[in-house]
């Protein structure tokens, strides 16, 4: 579970409460105020680094795959 910080066409950036593992596949389902319903996708993690901001966050680097 996170927060979206930004979105392009190729991924997305997660603010969340743990890490996530380089390399991993991730089921996600991206939900829009607007919209009632979720849109489900496919991703895999680039990078995670801890947040500076925020303590006990972090960013994660999110690539679409489908």
């Amino acid at each position: 579970m996170g927060r979206v910080q930004n979105v392009s066409k190729g991924g997305l950036c997660l603010i969340s409460p743990q890490p996530m593992a380089r390399s991993c596949l991730v089921r996600c389902e991206i939900g829009v105020p607007e919209l009632p319903v979720t849109i489900p996708t496919l991703m895999q993690v680039r990078w995670t680094r801890k947040q500076s901001l925020q303590a006990d966050t972090y960013l994660t680097g999110l690539q679409f795959l489908l």
